[in-house]
C-alpha cells in the first residue's frame, strides 16, 4: 500500500469534518452553486423578466430550458468521461470553463447602459451562454456524484451526500439573496457586476479540486505459484461501455424504480422553482400595493431562500439519521410530507405563512433527494457508478427540459403554474403511500401493517438508540429456536426484534399487557405468563410455538435490571422449554442502554445500544432444571465478556 493510500485509509477512520479532501470538495461545490444563482438572476433581468407585463414564469422556464438542455444531450457522455478520466481533473476543467463563459457574458454586456433588459435581437447571446454553461454542468454533476464514494468511506456516504447538498443549498441561498440585492433590473451596471462575481466564484471553485485526494480502487490480482517463483498479473479492467451500464440497470429493478422516482421529484422541483416567482407576483398582493420591481425580486429570492433553508434543514436531518438502512421509510415519509407542503404553499395567501410551507417543501424534498442519491450510489459498483449517475442525470434533466418547455409555451403560465401545484402535491402523496404499501409486503410478518411498523421501528431504533449488532448470523434461518437475553430496559424486545432476521414471539408478564397498547399486542402476539405460578398451560403454549418452528424470545431474569447491569436470578421457564423441545438456544447480550429506575426514560432517552448474538447450543433432555439454567447463564456471561 502506498503512503498516499495509507493516509487516505487513516483519514477514513476519523470524523467527516476532519476529512480534508471532502472539505475541499464541498467548498468547491458551494462556490459553484453561488455562481449558478448569480447567473440565473442576471439572465432573468437581461431577458426582460422585469419589463412591464412580462410573463416572468415563461421567461424563467426559457432560461431553465436552455441551461438544462445539454444535460439531455451530454449527461450520458459526462458519466462515460467520469469512468474514463481522472474525476477530480474533470471537475476542475468544468468549473474553470464555466467561469470563462460567464466572464464572456460580462464582456458582451460591458457597454450596455440604462436598464438591465437587452433588446430581443441579442437574447440569443444570453441563451447561448446559458447553453454552454449547461454543457459543462452536464459533465460536472455525474462526475461529482461518482467521486463522493472515493473521498469518504461508505459508512459516511449518506452524511456526506446530505452535507454536500446542504452546503450547496447554503451557497445557492446566499447567491440568490445576494443577487437580489446586487442586481437592480433598472441598472445594467449591476447586472454586469453580478456576472463578474459569478465568474469569479466558478474560477475559484474549480481550483480547489486540484488538491483533492481520492481513493483509487485496486485492480484484482491473478497469482500463479510455480514453486520457485510467484507471478503476479493484474486482471484486465472490466469493459466500460454504456451498453453494459444499460444492461446492468435493466437487470436491477430497484435502480430503475429509483431513477423513475428521481425524475418525478426533480420535475416537481422545477415546477415549484418556477411557481415561486409566480406566487410572489399573484398570491400576496404585492402588485396591488405598488411594490417596485427590485422589491418583488428580493421577495422572490427570500421565498426561494425559504425553500433553500428547508433543504438545509432536510440535509441536516439526513446527516443526523446517518444510517443507509431503511431508506425506504425515510423516502415514504418525505414524499407524503413534500406533497402536502406543496399543496399548502399553492393555497396560501399570506407571504409569511408561505415561508413556512416553502421551508417544509425544502426539508422533505431534500430528504427524498438524499435518500434516492444514497441508494443509487450504494447499489452501483464503482467501475459503473459514473455511467449510472450519468444516465440518472440525463433522464432527470430530460424531464426538467420537457417541463420547462411546456411552461415556456403555456399561455398565461403565471396563473396556470400555481394551479399545477395541487395535482403535483397529490401525486407525491400517492407515491409515498405506494412505497408504504410495498413495505407492507416486504417482510416475514403475517400482517402487512406489522411489516410496515417493523420497518419504521427499525429506523427509529437505529437513529434514536444508535442500535448496533453483532453475530445475528447465529440465529437459525428456519426451525424453532429460543433467544435467551439479559433484560436491561423496557425497550429490549424492540431492540432485539429490529436486528433479528426472523419474527420473535416474546414471553411477557400478563400485568404489562395493558389495553391501551392493544394494536401492539395484536401485531406481536406475545405469550403471557402470570406471577402467581399458574403457568402450566402457558409453558405448553411456549413449547408448542417452538415445535411449530417459531423463534421464542425469553428474558430468564423475569424483570428489568433498570439502573444496574448484573444478571439476576433466572426463572425456570427457559430451561423447561429448551429441555422439552430440544431446540437450539441462542444467547443474546444487550449493552449500552439507558440506566434509569424509571421505564419512561428507557424509551425517551437516546443511547448507543448494542445487541450481540452468541453461538447456539442445545440443552440435553436428561439435564436437571438447575443444571440447564446454569448452562444458559454461563453461555450468556461468556457472551457478555466478548462485547
Amino acid at each position: 500500500m502506498s503512503m498516499k493510500d495509507e493516509n487516505i485509509k487513516k483519514r477514513e477512520g476519523g470524523r467527516l469534518w476532519r476529512n480534508g479532501s471532502f472539505t475541499l470538495m464541498w467548498t468547491s461545490v458551494a462556490a459553484s452553486g453561488f455562481g449558478d444563482r448569480m447567473m440565473m438572476l442576471a439572465a432573468l433581468v437581461l431577458l426582460g423578466g422585469y419589463v412591464a407585463d412580462a410573463q416572468q414564469v415563461s421567461i424563467q422556464a426559457q432560461i431553465q430550458f436552455f441551461f438544462f438542455l445539454p444535460y439531455v444531450l451530454l449527461s450520458v457522455g459526462g458519466g462515460w468521461l467520469a469512468d474514463h478520466l481522472p474525476r477530480k481533473w474533470l471537475l476542475l476543467a468544468c468549473d474553470e470553463f464555466r467561469g470563462v463563459l460567464l466572464f464572456l457574458g460580462f464582456w458582451l454586456v460591458y457597454d450596455v447602459t440604462g436598464t438591465g433588459a437587452i433588446p430581443e435581437a441579442y437574447h440569443w447571446q444570453v441563451l447561448g451562454i446559458l447553453f454552454l454553461v449547461g454543457v459543462f454542468a452536464a459533465v460536472f454533476n455525474p462526475t461529482r456524484n461518482a467521486i463522493v464514494p472515493q473521498v469518504v468511506p461508505l459508512r459516511q456516504l449518506q452524511a456526506a451526500n446530505a452535507l454536500v447538498l446542504s452546503i450547496t443549498v447554503i451557497a445557492s441561498m446566499i447567491g440568490q439573496v445576494a443577487g437580489g440585492k446586487i442586481i437592480d433590473p433598472d441598472q445594467a451596471s449591476t447586472v454586469r457586476f453580478g456576472l463578474l462575481v459569478g465568474a469569479g466564484f466558478y474560477l475559484i471553485s474549480g481550483s480547489f479540486f486540484a488538491f483533492l485526494r481520492v481513493k483509487q480502487h485496486a485492480l484484482a490480482l491473478e497469482v500463479e505459484d510455480h514453486g520457485t517463483a510467484i507471478d503476479i498479473k493484474y486482471a484486465k479492467r472490466k469493459p466500460r461501455s454504456y451498453k453494459q451500464a444499460v444492461s446492468y440497470i435493466r437487470g436491477h429493478g430497484r435502480i430503475v424504480r429509483l431513477i423513475l422516482l428521481n425524475m418525478m421529484i426533480w420535475a416537481g422541483a422545477m415546477v415549484v422553482y418556477n411557481a415561486v416567482l409566480s406566487l410572489t407576483k399573484l398570491n400576496y398582493g404585492f402588485l396591488e400595493i405598488g411594490m417596485t420591481d427590485q422589491e418583488r425580486l428580493f421577495r422572490f429570492t427570500v421565498l426561494s431562500a425559504g425553500v433553500g433553508f428547508g433543504m438545509l434543514g432536510g440535509a441536516g436531518v439526513m446527516a443526523w439519521i446517518q444510517t443507509r438502512r431503511e431508506s425506504d421509510v425515510t423516502l415514504m415519509v418525505s414524499l407524503v410530507m413534500t406533497g402536502l407542503s406543496i399543496a399548502l404553499l399553492g393555497a396560501c395567501r399570506n407571504y409569511w405563512v408561505a415561508l413556512v410551507f416553502a421551508f417544509g417543501v425544502g426539508v422533505f424534498g431534500n430528504m427524498a433527494i438524499v435518500s434516492i442519491a444514497t441508494m443509487l450510489q450504494s447499489l452501483s459498483p464503482n467501475y459503473m457508478r459514473g455511467r449510472v449517475m450519468g444516465m440518472n442525470a440525463m433522464l432527470n434533466t430530460t424531464t426538467n427540459v420537457l417541463v420547462n418547455l411546456v411552461i415556456w409555451q403555456t399561455p398565461n403560465a403565471d396563473e396556470m403554474i400555481v394551479w399545477s401545484l395541487y395535482p403535483l402535491g397529490g401525486l407525491l402523496v400517492v407515491m409515498g403511500v405506494w412505497i408504504g404499501l410495498k413495505l407492507m409486503k416486504r417482510g416475514d410478518m403475517p400482517a402487512g401493517i406489522t411489516n410496515l411498523s417493523l420497518h419504521v421501528l427499525r429506523l427509529f431504533t437505529m437513529v434514536w438508540y444508535r442500535l448496533r449488532w453483532e453475530g445475528r448470523h447465529h440465529v437459525p434461518r428456519e426451525g424453532g429456536a429460543i433467544l435467551s437475553s439479559n433484560h436491561t430496559v423496557a425497550i429490549d424486545p424492540f431492540l432485539i426484534q429490529c436486528v433479528c432476521p426472523r419474527f420473535v414471539r416474546w414471553v411477557m408478564w400478563d400485568q404489562f399487557k395493558v389495553r391501551l397498547l392493544w394494536p401492539l399486542w395484536l401485531m406481536t402476539r406475545p405469550i403471557e405468563v402470570s406471577l402467581d405460578g399458574t403457568d402450566g398451560g402457558r409453558v405448553r403454549k411456549m413449547i408448542k410455538s417452538v415445535n411449530r418452528g417459531d423463534i421464542l424470545g425469553m428474558f430468564p431474569e423475569g424483570g428489568l435490571q433498570r439502573d444496574h447491569r448484573e444478571l439476576q436470578e433466572f426463572e425456570a421457564g427457559v430451561a423447561l422449554v429448551a429441555r422439552r423441545t430440544g431446540a437450539p438456544v441462542v444467547p443474546v447480550w444487550i449493552s449500552e442502554t439507558t440506566r434509569s429506575k424509571w421505564m419512561i426514560w428507557h424509551i425517551l432517552l437516546p443511547c448507543r445500544a448494542v445487541v450481540k448474538f452468541g453461538e447456539p447450543f442445545v440443552v440435553g433432555k436428561e439435564m436437571e432444571t438447575e443444571d440447564a439454567l446454569k448452562l444458559v447463564r454461563e453461555k450468556m456471561i461468556e457472551l457478555s465478556e466478548d462485547v
